[in-house]
């Protein structure tokens, strides 16, 4: 995560209003997060994994970051991707899905 995202685009927090729960996950040791997380990430949830003492990113296949999967509420994955902005499309377009417009 550091190097990855520099400020939780708006659309991420606004996404909390159709049922989405933004999760960060950062590949690096707490104390490397910490100073890029405090103040900067406020009211958005940062998972501590480090790559070379936790499975999830080998688990999940991430090659790079910042990547994203969406999960639905029973955990099955509805959407994956590369980036910021390809996520951000995807948190906008959620009002047109539930509406039943997608």
């Amino acid at each position: 995560m550091p190097g990855g995202i520099s400020s939780p685009p708006r659309t991420f927090i606004q996404g909390k209003r159709y049922g989405v729960e933004l999760v960060l996950v950062s590949d690096e040791g707490e104390e490397t997060t910490r100073p890029f997380v405090d103040g900067t990430m406020d009211g958005l949830t940062v998972l501590v994994a480090p790559r070379n003492q936790n499975r999830f990113f080998s688990d999940y296949k991430v090659l790079g970051t910042p990547s994203f999967y969406l999960l639905d509420a029973q955990g099955k994955v509805r959407a994956t991707g590369i980036g910021v902005s390809e996520l951000a499309g995807r948190i906008e377009a959620l009002p047109r899905v539930v509406k039943g417009g997608d």
